[in-house]
């Protein structure tokens, strides 16, 4: 073999080596994301909530308002508005902060959703008024490395969306049991 051959095989070598060491973090969180994400509450092309945001059901529709984002629900009790999936690191405590509020008393809620959308970790119940005010969210990541903010409610509900940021608390944590099945 040539020393041309053997310099383009270490090379490989290290390339496959370098590739096996970091690809199971491929998942995580980058250095954009260390303090925090804030959803987009504005609408995009075709009354989308500018690539953030997805309906939770049929019958959702979206405007915009002065505050933000308006979300009146589908004909169903349930998931309304649902997010993209936002990266998190496993095993550390985060809290969504969602400032807002909902035309009816305990009929709209913030939940945050495990990346399969299989349970919510955690939730909380978004206040009744027209006066947008924050909710607190905190809750752990567990095993996963995705999570959904979930916003919920009863049929017909009419929620303002008026920021939803996500933030790390850099604080570990050990397991999230599921809370409520989807």
């Amino acid at each position: 073999m040539s020393k041309a051959a053997v310099a383009l095989v270490v090379v490989l070598a290290a390339v496959v080596a370098a590739g096996a060491v970091t690809f199971p973090h491929i998942l995580d969180p980058g250095s954009a994301e260390a303090n925090g994400i804030s959803l987009k509450v504005s609408l995009g092309a075709g009354n989308a909530a500018a690539n953030d945001w997805f309906g939770g059901q049929s019958g959702v529709t979206l405007r915009s308002s002065a505050h933000g984002l308006v979300v009146r629900g589908g004909p169903e009790q349930g998931s309304q508005l649902l997010s993209r999936l936002l990266p998190v690191d496993a095993h550390r405590r985060y809290r969504v902060v969602f400032t807002g509020s909902a035309d009816r008393s305990h009929a709209a809620g913030v939940a945050i959703g495990n990346g399969d959308l299989t349970c919510y970790v955690a939730a909380a119940t978004i206040p009744a008024g027209r006066v947008v005010r924050p909710v607190i969210v905190p809750f752990s990541s567990g095993n996963y490395h995705r999570v959904t903010v979930v916003i919920y409610g009863d049929a017909d509900v009419r929620v303002d969306v008026a920021s939803v940021r996500l933030e790390p608390l850099h604080l570990h944590s050990v397991s999230t049991p599921c809370l409520v099945p989807f």
